[in-house]
């Protein structure tokens, strides 16, 4: 878009400018259309896309998203507020967000590491778990065969084993009575129900 001298362009059509259905006088908001200075509504009008952010006119490159159209330095993350740049974005309740922040807030993260779990994650009362962190908080034995009972210290899960020889009876019976309220384990698709104890 070429510089104009407004002062001079507005003194030259200082009386109501006539574009099809719209009078408006040419103030400093006009545009420039094919080296022809057009008012803003009639510029509106003309299907210039206007920018979500802004709301003003875009001209130039354009980005699209959200059925929305925006100015390439205003599509951004909804969280990190840094432009997309034609890099993909992921969009929840009607925001879009990069890649990163969208696994951070939505994803599936596992507990203990952080990382994003992309496979067989491990949902385990209310925590998700990377299949190698899945673990016995007491012996640190992985806990991803289905053959493992698997029951609950302090939201920690923990194998039978300790279960049987580490705790005294009466955290024993706590965590019994916890499981008769319900506390399954849903992992790989499966549902795993806590064992029975033997020790009374």
């Amino acid at each position: 878009m070429r510089d104009f001298d407004w002062q001079l362009s507005i003194s030259l059509f200082s009386s109501n400018f006539r574009l099809g259905q719209i009078s408006e006088e040419l103030n400093s908001s006009a545009r420039e259309v094919d080296d022809k200075l057009v008012c803003l509504p009639c510029h509106d009008s003309m299907g210039i896309p206007i920018c979500a952010a802004c709301h003003k006119p875009i001209e130039g490159r354009c980005a699209t998203g959200l059925k929305k159209k925006w100015h390439m330095e205003h599509f951004v993350c909804a969280y990190c507020e840094k432009p997309f740049n034609e890099h993909p974005y992921f969009e929840k309740k009607g925001l879009a967000y990069c890649e990163l922040h969208y696994n951070q807030i939505f994803g599936d993260n596992c507990f203990i590491c952080g990382s994003l779990i992309s496979v067989d994650c491990i949902k385990f009362e209310m925590k998700k778990y990377c299949p190698h962190h899945f673990e016995c908080c007491l012996c640190s034995k992985l806990l991803g065969n289905e053959k493992d009972k698997i029951l609950t210290l302090d939201g920690q899960p923990i194998c039978p084993k300790c279960v049987n020889s580490r705790l005294p009876s009466e955290v024993v019976k706590r965590i019994l009575k916890d499981k008769t309220r319900g506390l399954d384990v849903k992992a790989k698709g499966k549902v795993w129900h806590p064992f029975k104890s033997s020790k009374k």
